[in-house]
């Protein structure tokens, strides 16, 4: 750089990384000590350098200085949406949470709104799982489902019928009487899944299919 900014602040800020390099560009490097704070990388600091006298000498009207920083704006932002679709998809997967609690038997609890995409990853993870347990029951729980429309009613026949081709039969739970009246408005064949009030409903139903025998206290 013609213009160093250790040099012209005359910081002695000698833990910023840019300190004392001649070769780096202050502008793209992250956690520069700049305006008496630490900065993070060029998309979250550009309104910063773009008015930084530091910036304006060394780039200026030079196009490929323009280019250069161009380019790794380009890059720095690429990654940022990659890190942003794996969050992404980190949260979708805590969001839809497929839990053995006993041999053959699953449960899906879903909380929430359903888009496109979550219901996707519902019949994935569900799939997925019931494939590598080898389970022959699994219930999905839609107590806390915000609103049941007709999208998340005929999803519910989609993983009820996906399901069973995998030999497993699925038990939904949780459904109030305004969903019950969705899922008739829908035109959804009653017949085609199976429905018990309650989770613990659910479960003594799971029980009873896998030929499951619980001991009660007398």
């Amino acid at each position: 750089m013609k213009v160093k900014c250790w040099e012209l602040e005359k910081c002695g800020k000698t833990e910023c990384p840019v300190y004392e390099k001649d070769d780096e560009r202050c502008w793209l490097v992250s956690g520069t000590h700049c305006r008496n704070e630490i900065q993070g990388m060029f998309l979250n600091k550009i309104e910063i350098c773009l008015q930084c006298t530091i910036f304006k000498q060394n780039v200026g009207q030079r196009e490929e200085e323009w280019q250069k920083t161009l380019d790794f704006a380009d890059r720095q932002f690429k990654e940022y949406v990659k890190t942003i679709e794996k969050q992404k998809e980190s949260i979708i997967q805590l969001s839809t949470p497929v839990i053995p609690i006993w041999n053959k038997i699953l449960v899906l609890p879903l909380i929430g709104i359903i888009d496109e995409e979550r219901a996707q990853q519902i019949i994935d993870n569900l799939l997925e799982k019931i494939s590598t347990t080898q389970s022959e029951v699994a219930i999905i729980d839609i107590t806390g489902v915000s609103e049941v429309d007709m999208f998340v009613a005929k999803h519910i026949l989609k993983t009820s019928q996906s399901a069973h081709l995998l030999g497993c039969k699925c038990i939904f739970t949780g459904i109030n009487p305004h969903n019950a009246k969705v899922l008739l408005t829908a035109g959804i064949p009653l017949s085609q899944i199976i429905t018990r009030p309650s989770l613990q409903n659910g479960l003594e139903l799971a029980f009873e299919l896998t030929k499951v025998k619980i001991a009660k206290d007398v």
